[in-house]
């Protein structure tokens, strides 16, 4: 997860998933290897894992989300290979920014949540992390993007980080 810009009315945030894409980049070169260097049958694999990384490729989705002052509103927009959805909310709707946190089998996971006061939960990052700076990092461009330290207005009230287990 990265932010892409981060102005006095607009925050970009995207989220891709670097280990499928990875996975990707791997399985095609494991298959070019495969396909080049060997005879049939074994070249068959290599065009089979060639196949198989670009479906990978085509199929790691990835996940914008723009908070945007002039129009008050906070839209995410959710694309895959042949489809694009989109969902506006209200920016004002906005009551907190929140880090969950999942512990699994000893290990500690981080969320960045935002709750709405109509008390509905938007997950920023749809996959778990373990890097707890890069969520507090996140979080933090989120806060003061919706709280601007000179600019004390009715987002006033926006709590600071509270960690669930």
């Amino acid at each position: 997860m990265k932010v892409l810009q981060h102005t006095a009315i607009h925050l970009t945030i995207q989220e891709r998933l670097l280990g499928l894409e990875l996975l990707s980049v791997a399985t095609g070169f494991t298959g070019i290897f495969m396909f080049f260097l060997f005879e049939p049958p074994v070249d068959w694999i290599g065009a089979f894992c060639i196949a198989l990384s670009s479906i990978f490729m085509a199929l790691v989705p990835a996940e914008t989300l723009t908070f945007d002052k002039v129009q008050k509103t906070l839209t995410i927009r959710k694309r895959h290979l042949l489809r694009q959805k989109m969902t506006r909310y209200p920016i004002l709707d906005v009551a907190a920014v929140e880090i969950d946190t999942l512990d699994v089998l000893g290990t500690r996971f981080y969320r960045i949540q935002l709750k709405t006061i109509s008390g509905q939960q938007l997950a920023v990052s749809r996959t778990a992390s373990t890097d707890w700076q890069q969520q507090q990092k996140i979080a933090r461009h989120i806060r003061r993007f919706l709280n601007p330290p000179a600019n004390r207005g009715p987002m006033d009230a926006l709590p600071s980080t509270k960690l669930t287990a």
